[in-house]
């Protein structure tokens, strides 16, 4: 499931405590416990966390030393950043022991470009401190390519380099074989 704009509550709040742990509960379905966390710093330099316990998707405007997942939004909007997002790999990084393992393993940030709107965030992975001046792995696209990527086509958009990406691919290829 893809997020709209018109989708997003006006705050933080609203969003984090409601409407994503609604929509995470569905993908989880029967899993009770969770691996990790999910964690969003919003442009204002909030902290909202998000995990899995007790068969329920919980949220606090607190950062977790579990987190496997950190989304430092850099340039646009909160809102306009957690549409890009892909609540299917949110979920399976929640759920997951494999995912969660190698995710804690891969430890780096990924700034994510998107040269036509000018939104920039990064994506930390392995309970790492997230280094957006130096990057590990930088990714430009376009606001539509990157729902096709989102959607699977990621190997062709590399392959015309309508994908962008510079740094390291080691980095890149255990990010892809998280959410395979």
């Amino acid at each position: 499931m893809e997020f709209q704009l018109s989708d997003i509550p006006s705050t933080p709040k609203e969003f984090f405590e409601k409407l994503l742990p609604s929509v995470l509960k569905e993908m989880v379905g029967d899993c009770r416990q969770g691996v990790g966390s999910l964690t969003h710093v919003l442009e204002d330099g909030a902290v909202w966390s998000t995990w899995l316990e007790g068969g329920r998707i919980l949220s606090s405007n607190k950062r977790r030393d579990d987190t496997l997942v950190e989304v430092t939004c850099i340039s646009g909007s909160w809102r306009e950043i957690v549409t890009l997002g892909k609540q299917e790999d949110a979920a399976k990084a929640l759920s997951d022991p494999r995912t969660a393992a190698i995710l804690r393993d891969a430890k780096g940030t990924l700034l994510r470009k998107i040269i036509d709107r000018g939104f920039v965030y990064g994506v930390t992975t392995g309970g790492a401190m997230p280094n957006i001046e130096s990057p590990n792995l930088i990714l430009e696209i376009t606001m539509e390519d990157h729902f096709r990527m989102n959607a699977g086509e990621g190997t062709v958009l590399l392959g015309t380099g309508r994908a962008n990406f510079r740094g390291d691919f080691v980095f890149l290829a255990d990010l892809a074989a998280a959410f395979e």
